[in-house]
């Protein structure tokens, strides 16, 4: 029964994905080169589709193979979006103090090594990683400044 959970889940991360792909579409991406309001949208949409693909993928194989998954109890999976909820309220609201860079850094790492359960270093290079890909998606590419740490 749970199998069939994650599938449902899945297909509707695809669904969400598809609508946010074209509602950025409809916002129009670029306007004469110029990164427009749609392209945010539309890229959040992309990987929306892409991870729903991939979990489906996942999912279905386990599916057949009658392989259940450690998130079955409902407990386990609660807790987890409970922390993730908490967690990013958290990091949202020490953005205007601290800007993103360290907000969102300490959020990932708190997330992979405590909630998922991650060995320490794989955490480490994940956020690291993820800062480094929004600088270089937002700041060098679309030129959106994020907000920076103020004294």
């Amino acid at each position: 029964m749970k199998n069939v959970q994650y599938i449902i889940g899945s297909v509707f991360c695809i669904g969400l994905g598809a609508v946010a792909t074209w509602g950025g579409l409809n916002l129009q991406l670029f306007v004469m080169g110029v990164p427009s309001s749609g392209l945010f949208p539309f890229l959040f949409g992309v990987v929306l589709i892409t991870v729903g693909l991939a979990s489906l993928f996942i999912d279905v194989r386990n599916y057949k193979a009658h392989v259940s998954n450690e998130l079955s109890s409902f407990n386990s999976g609660a807790r987890k979006v409970l922390s993730y909820f908490g967690l990013s309220i958290i990091c949202t609201l020490l953005i205007p103090y601290l800007g993103f860079v360290i907000p969102a850094f300490v959020l990932l790492f708190i997330l992979f090594k405590f909630v998922e359960n991650i060995d320490w270093k794989p955490s480490l290079y994940l956020a690291s990683g993820f800062i480094i890909f929004c600088d270089i998606l937002f700041i060098r590419m679309l030129g959106v400044q994020l907000q920076s740490f103020n004294i």
